[in-house]
C-alpha cells in the first residue's frame, strides 16, 4: 500500500507579457503588475494485492487548487485591467487487473473521475473612456468598468477498458484491446459586465447546456521478433476526447464544442547490441484526425474549436550507447508533418485549412550524456547533461506568428543513495532567449519569456 500527499503555494507577479521582439531587452510591458496566488493539493492511495490469477491494484486520488489575482494587463499605461478566481476540485478511481501467462497476457480494468470548477475571469478599463474611443459606437464607459464570464462546470467520466496479448509462436504477439467509455459535462454559464448587458470583449449571455456521449476506442497490434535481440511492431489505436466548453469570453452564442477522436497508425524496430552497451529505436507514426479540438487565443478570448479534418506523420529515431564504464549517450532525431487538412476557424472567420497546427517544429533533435560512479558505501557520484534542440514553429493557428528555432542546455551534479540524494542543477545553461507564449492582443504580437540561466539545489530523501 502506498500513501501520499502533496500541497503547494505561490504567489507572484504573473502574465509578464512584453512586445515579441523585444521581451529581453525591455522587459514587460505592464504597467500595474498582475499578482496571482495559487494553491495546489491531493493525495493517493494506491493498493496491490497479489492472487491466483494476477495482480489487483486501486488507485484512489483527489486533487484541488484555488486560485486567484488580479492587477492590470499587458499596457504599458494603467488602462486596461483583469482578474480572475478559480476553485477546482477532482476525484479519480482507477481497478485494474492483470495477469501473465504461456498463452496469454491479460489486463482489465474501470476508471471514473468526478471533477466541479467554479470560474470568474474578468477584463476592464481603470479610468473611464469618452464615447467612440475603441470604435465608433462605443459608449462612454465609466472608471473602473469591468466585463467578466463566471462559470460553473461539473464534469463526469466513466470508462471499461481491457487487453489481450496472445503469445501466438514464440516470436509473434498479437495484441487487442478496447475502451468503452462514457462522458457527461454541464456548465452554468454567464457573462456580463457592469453596464448590465453591454459587452465588448465577449457576447453577453446566459446559458446551462449540457453534453454527453459514448465513445468505443479499439487498439489492434503485433510484435515479432526478428533476432533474440531485435523486436518489431505495428499497431492501430484510436483516441478520443469528450466534448466541453468554452468556460470564459466565448465568441459566439454556441460555447460548445465536439468530441475528438484520432486514428493512430505505427511501426517501428526496436533492438540492442553489443550485450546492451547499445539500444536503439527506429518508428514511423500517421495520425488522421476528427474533428481535433483546436486552442485560439487573441485578446481576451480563449477558444476551443474543432477543426473537421487534421492528419501528421513523422519518423523518430533514438539511439544510446554505453562508451564507458558507467557512461552513456543518449542521442534522437524526429521529423513531423501536422497540418490542419479542413478548419474553418470561427474566432477569427477565415479559412484556415492547409496551415501547419500550433506548437509543432518540423525537425527536432536531443543529445544527452549520463555518468554514474559509486563513490563509497552505497554513495554514488551522479552527473547529467541534456540538450534539446527544436526548429521553429507556430503559435496560432493563422501562422502569423512564428517562434525561431532555439535549444537549450541544462545539466545536473549530485551525490546519490537510494535514500537521499544533493544534487547542484543549471537550466538553461547558455541563457538561450526563447518564448513560452506569444499571441496577438490589441493589435499588437506579446510574448513571454522563456526562463532565464537558472542555478539551484535539489535535496532529496525517503522514510
Amino acid at each position: 500500500m502506498e500513501l501520499s500527499a502533496d500541497y503547494s503555494k505561490d504567489r507572484g507577479r504573473k502574465g509578464a507579457y512584453g512586445l515579441f521582439d523585444k521581451v529581453w531587452d525591455e522587459g514587460v510591458d505592464q504597467a500595474v503588475p498582475f499578482v496571482d496566488k495559487t494553491e495546489n493539493y491531493g493525495g493517493a492511495l494506491k493498493s496491490t494485492w497479489h492472487t491466483d490469477f494476477g495482480r489487483l491494484i486501486s488507485v484512489t486520488a483527489w486533487r484541488g487548487a484555488k486560485g486567484g489575482g488580479g492587477g492590470g494587463t499587458y499596457t504599458p499605461v494603467a488602462l486596461q485591467s483583469a482578474g480572475y478566481e478559480r476553485d477546482y476540485n477532482q476525484f479519480t478511481q482507477e481497478v485494474r487487473a492483470n495477469g501473465e501467462g504461456d498463452v496469454f497476457d491479460w489486463t482489465l480494468g474501470g476508471f471514473l473521475l468526478s471533477s466541479k470548477e467554479k470560474r470568474f475571469e474578468a477584463a476592464g478599463f481603470f479610468p473611464a473612456l469618452p464615447a467612440n474611443f475603441l470604435f465608433p459606437g462605443q459608449p462612454a464607459l465609466p472608471a473602473n468598468y469591468v466585463e467578466g464570464t463566471h462559470s460553473d462546470v461539473s464534469s463526469l467520466s466513466t470508462a471499461v477498458f481491457g487487453d489481450l496479448t496472445w503469445h501466438a509462436t514464440d516470436r509473434l504477439d498479437l495484441i487487442a484491446g478496447a475502451r468503452l467509455s462514457y462522458d457527461r459535462k454541464a456548465i452554468d454559464y454567464e457573462h456580463g459586465s457592469t453596464l448590465g448587458k453591454v459587452a465588448f470583449f465577449a457576447p453577453a449571455l446566459t446559458t446551462s447546456p449540457a453534453v454527453d456521449g459514448f465513445d468505443v476506442s479499439p487498439r489492434i497490434g503485433l510484435t515479432y521478433a526478428v533476432t533474440d535481440d531485435i523486436k518489431a511492431y505495428a499497431t492501430i489505436a484510436r483516441g478520443y476526447k469528450p466534448a466541453g466548453f468554452n468556460i470564459s469570453f466565448a465568441p459566439t452564442a454556441d460555447i460548445g464544442y465536439g468530441a475528438e477522436s484520432a486514428i493512430n497508425y505505427e511501426v517501428g524496430l526496436k533492438g540492442e547490441a553489443l550485450g546492451g552497451r547499445v539500444g536503439y529505436a527506429l518508428s514511423a507514426f500517421y495520425f488522421d484526425w476528427r474533428d481535433q479540438q483546436v486552442y485560439s487565443f487573441e485578446n481576451h478570448k480563449l477558444f476551443i474549436g474543432n477543426a473537421p479534418k487534421s492528419r501528421s506523420y513523422g519518423a523518430e529515431a533514438e539511439l544510446n550507447v554505453e562508451v564507458a564504464d558507467g557512461l552513456r549517450l543518449y542521442g534522437g532525431l524526429g521529423i513531423l508533418d501536422a497540418r490542419f487538412v479542413s478548419y474553418p476557424n470561427a474566432l477569427s472567420g477565415t479559412d484556415e485549412s492547409g496551415n501547419w497546427q500550433p506548437f509543432a517544429s518540423k525537425f527536432s533533435a536531443s543529445l544527452s550524456a549520463e555518468y554514474k560512479h559509486r563513490m563509497t558505501g552505497d554513495i554514488d557520484l551522479v552527473a547529467r547533461a541534456d540538450y534539446d534542440w527544436r526548429s521553429s514553429f507556430f503559435w496560432d493557428t493563422a501562422n502569423r506568428i512564428r517562434e525561431p528555432g532555439y535549444g537549450i542546455v541544462n545539466v545536473r551534479v549530485g551525490l546519490e543513495t537510494e535514500r537521499w540524494g544533493l544534487s547542484l542543477f543549471a537550466q538553461n545553461l547558455f541563457n538561450q532567449e526563447y518564448r513560452v507564449r506569444a499571441a496577438t492582443y490589441s493589435g499588437r504580437v506579446l510574448a513571454i519569456p522563456g526562463a532565464p540561466q537558472t542555478f539551484g539545489l535539489i535535496a532529496r530523501t525517503s522514510f
